[in-house]
């Protein structure tokens, strides 16, 4: 889909270029970005329709040379219609939750120095847990990752040193916690569980499930929802050396 005008997106920027080919090869990149959803065939799309079910379709943007993915489009089950878009850091929250990031960086900018670290992502896994007490609904999901620090830019910060690496993870892990929760606040909004939510809830407790499936983005946006991360750095190439 595309926010812009659709038919941009089919007309040839560069001679001999096939639109429609370009578009289909915007994904081998994905795996070097953890800001864009899986490709979304036909086939994958006729589920979430018949059930009605929330579900994604990757935003197209154009520019003067180029077409390229920016953040995703949010159909909404009930009604099959659009009715907002994830941004790409809001996709990347969602690719974590749901453990789907196949590579990529998750960025920490310390707010006071402006200075970065660049963590270069090998994995992600996560589980989501739904727990009921009564009419109470929650969830909680735990991410894991493994990775490396590919970039340093905090002086006086040597990772050859074992002793930095635990509170760096911990930095990081709070990163990843709150693109997660940034991402829950824009699906609640939108009404849309776009997560696997529903998913988790049915397989784990269904009898639960088919009391709520009825109006399950409603509900959804009403329940609370917590995150916890696990990072493991398992080797770093980064320089402690300032641009300045």
């Amino acid at each position: 889909m595309s926010t812009e005008k659709a038919g941009d997106a089919l007309e040839e920027k560069i001679p001999g270029e096939t639109p429609a080919f370009i578009l289909k090869d915007v994904f081998i990149n994905r795996k070097r970005n953890a800001r864009m959803i899986k490709p979304m065939s036909l086939v994958k799309v006729i589920g979430p329709m018949k059930s009605h079910s929330s579900f994604l379709l990757p935003n197209v943007i154009t520019t003067e040379k180029e077409v390229k993915l920016a953040g995703a489009g949010v159909i909404q089950g009930k009604t099959q219609k659009y009715i907002g878009l994830l941004n790409e850091s809001e996709v990347e929250g969602l690719m974590w939750m749901k453990g789907e990031v196949d590579g990529g960086t998750l960025k920490y900018i310390n707010p006071k120095t402006g200075r970065s670290i660049v963590y270069e992502i090998n994995s992600v896994k996560s589980r989501i847990k739904a727990t009921v007490h009564g009419n109470d609904i929650s969830f909680h999901v735990h991410m894991t990752s493994t990775g490396r620090i590919s970039e340093n830019l905090n002086p006086g910060q040597d990772f050859s040193k074992n002793r930095l690496f635990s509170r760096v993870e911990n930095i990081l892990q709070e990163e990843a916690n709150t693109t997660a929760e940034k991402t829950l606040t824009k699906m609640h909004r939108l009404q849309a569980d776009v997560g696997g939510f529903g998913e988790a809830l049915r397989i784990q407790n269904p009898q639960v499930w088919r009391k709520v499936k009825g109006d399950w983005d409603k509900t959804f946006s009403t329940i609370p929802v917590t995150f916890s991360t696990d990072i493991q750095i398992e080797d770093y190439g980064a320089s402690n050396t300032t641009a300045d």
